[in-house]
């Protein structure tokens, strides 16, 4: 008895999730499917999906084609709408491969949803009607022999000119490179003007967290000389992997980066009380050794 009222509940379990992936279907466009080098196209992924399940975040990394922005998922009534902007930097045929898009109920069920490949079309910024001939440019003409002045007369003035040079730009990188201590001291600083998170209104913890966000990225570039604003969490982290940084502190502020990202860019998460992301990066801060 017990055995056939289990094959029942698989039963009904299997009929519902089969109905819930009936229910489910994707659309992907684009702004446009022909481009130049470097334009800028704006991708739009409409996910139609009962209103018990999530989407959750795919990973858009492709060989080819370069992500320039992406904006939260837009909940709707019917579904997710997902945005991102991409780009390519040579002429040819592409096209963004079929993304498999998972999505997920309060019950912990798991259905995915494909997209079909969306082609593009990358033209060359050079016209094909631009056929001019042009006339051969003139041989330029040799310049009149200069006067012999002393070598070593040219050589003083070059090591003079060179050394005043290479003062001024050492005198200059100094007043504008804030030392070791100061970069510490700010980001410190600026962590402690923060408001807690507890004590803000809903819609105000989001800024508080990218604010959070924004100082440890402007901490790690200046403390170890990495562009952190123009790179993905992972390419930062492979990047931190060739510092002086232990590997323990790398992994801890990876994942403090990972829950971070996973809040900005999901409007279904939200941050629990008592979760002020600046107290771990405070820590890190502190006790992160730095570059001589």
């Amino acid at each position: 008895m017990k055995s056939v009222v289990f094959l029942f509940l698989l039963g009904m379990l299997a009929t519902a999730v089969t109905h819930a992936q009936e229910q489910v279907t994707t659309t992907i466009t684009a702004d446009r499917d022909t481009l130049t080098v470097g334009d800028p196209v704006l991708v739009t992924v409409a996910v139609r999906h009962p209103v018990s399940y999530r989407l959750q975040l795919p990973a858009l990394t492709w060989d080819e084609i370069e992500l320039l922005d992406m904006t939260a998922p837009e909940q709707t009534e019917q579904g997710t709408i997902l945005r991102f902007t991409i780009t390519l930097w040579a002429p040819g045929a592409y096209e963004i491969p079929a993304m498999s898009l998972a999505l997920e109920n309060d019950a912990g069920e798991t259905i995915t949803a494909v997209t079909e490949p969306l082609p593009l079309t990358v033209h060359s910024v050079l016209t094909d009607d631009d056929r001019e001939l042009r006339d051969i440019r003139p041989q330029a003409a040799l310049p009149p022999t200069p006067i012999r002045w002393q070598p070593w007369l040219l050589l003083a003035l070059a090591m003079g000119g060179g050394t005043v040079i290479w003062k001024r730009r050492r005198m200059s990188l100094q007043k504008d490179t804030p030392s070791i201590p100061t970069i510490k001291q700010e980001a410190l600083v600026q962590l402690d003007n923060l408001a807690e998170p507890d004590s803000l209104q809903p819609e105000r913890k989001a800024d508080y967290l990218t604010a959070v966000y924004h100082i440890l990225r402007q901490f790690l570039q200046q403390a170890y000389g990495i562009p952190a604003p123009q790179r993905t969490t992972s390419e930062l982290f492979e990047t931190l992997a060739q510092t002086a940084l232990p590997r323990q502190q790398q992994a801890a502020i990876l994942e403090q980066l990972q829950q971070m990202d996973a809040l900005r860019f999901s409007q279904q998460a939200k941050m629990t009380p008592g979760q002020p992301f600046s107290d771990p990066v405070r820590r890190f801060i502190q006790s992160a050794p730095l570059p001589e």
